[in-house]
């Protein structure tokens, strides 16, 4: 909505406003005029081809790229589930979801952007895991630097 207000108060007018003067004769002929010059304006839909061309950035996360991934298939019209889930599988670095997405296949859309926000959880799951267990690591190597009376452990 806000896009052809947008349209309407700047477009519109300055549009309206080059019309050579008795150009036109009727309502209904500044209407066509219209629709004709602000046309290309819509928003365009797209088609599932879209989504094949999505690749997941090398150091993007899963939560990222499925967001992107929403954010384009939003823009399609009637999107067939089988071809969206094949985009996706080509497009994610996590082979446990391609795994996942191959051996019980999601009967929809809805479904197969549940399965994905699984695997979005499960990646945010670990990582927090990797950030503590760094946050910990200096602390550790304390503790065995007095525990051995300031020798190293041999390797």
């Amino acid at each position: 909505m806000s896009r052809l207000l947008f349209i309407f108060e700047r477009g519109a007018n300055s549009w309206y406003r080059r019309l050579k003067p008795n150009s036109i004769s009727s309502f209904r002929e500044l209407g066509r005029e219209f629709i004709t010059y602000f046309a290309n304006s819509r928003p365009q839909e797209k088609a599932v081809d879209a989504l094949l061309a999505l690749r997941q950035g090398k150091e993007e996360t899963l939560r990222s790229f499925i967001g992107r991934f929403r954010a384009e298939l939003s823009q399609i019209k009637y999107p067939n589930h089988e071809m969206v889930r094949a985009a996706m599988k080509s497009a994610i670095h996590d082979r446990d979801l391609k795994v996942a997405l191959n051996i019980d296949p999601p009967r929809d859309l809805q479904e197969l952007m549940a399965v994905a926000d699984k695997y979005v959880n499960n990646e945010e799951s670990f990582a927090m895991e990797r950030e503590l267990e760094l946050a910990k690591a200096p602390e550790k190597r304390k503790e065995e630097a007095r525990s051995n009376n300031g020798h190293a452990k041999p390797p």
